[in-house]
């Protein structure tokens, strides 16, 4: 049974699926996917599947990242946290010191990968009027 202090089994249980569910898809995308795409499937299909992909990846991992933490700092008082600790939990929320995963992965949902989205199905365009050996 949990203390006041110690979180719940199933706060620690949720915690633990969104985290491994983050981890997993990562590892998964960048490693497994991603490696097998590129050697098994042409460039453009390879770029077109990428461009649907990539969106719900970002997503995702943002989310999980945000929960995570969320759920980390929920758990856990802030009166019991050490000073790394304190960084750590709250530094998403500061606009000077932000977490870089969490930062970099939500600018990449909401802002960087659609305008990627956006003009890469513009360059099959101009390679293929270039013809063989003309690729950009």
């Amino acid at each position: 049974m949990a203390s006041d202090t110690e979180p719940s089994n199933a706060i620690k249980l949720l915690h633990l699926f969104v985290l491994s569910t983050s981890w997993g898809m990562q590892v998964w995308v960048t490693f497994v996917a991603g490696f097998v795409m590129s050697r098994h499937l042409p460039r453009h299909t390879f770029g077109s599947i990428q461009r649907e992909l990539f969106p719900y990846y970002f997503h995702i991992s943002s989310t999980c990242a945000f929960l995570s933490l969320t759920l980390f700092a929920m758990s856990h008082p802030s009166e019991q946290l050490s000073q790394e600790h304190k960084t750590q939990v709250y530094s998403p929320f500061l606009t000077h010191s932000p977490n870089p995963f969490l930062c970099s992965s939500g600018w990449l949902a909401n802002c960087g990968d659609p305008y990627t989205v956006k003009r890469s199905p513009q360059a099959p365009k101009l390679q293929q009027a270039r013809g063989p050996g003309g690729e950009i």
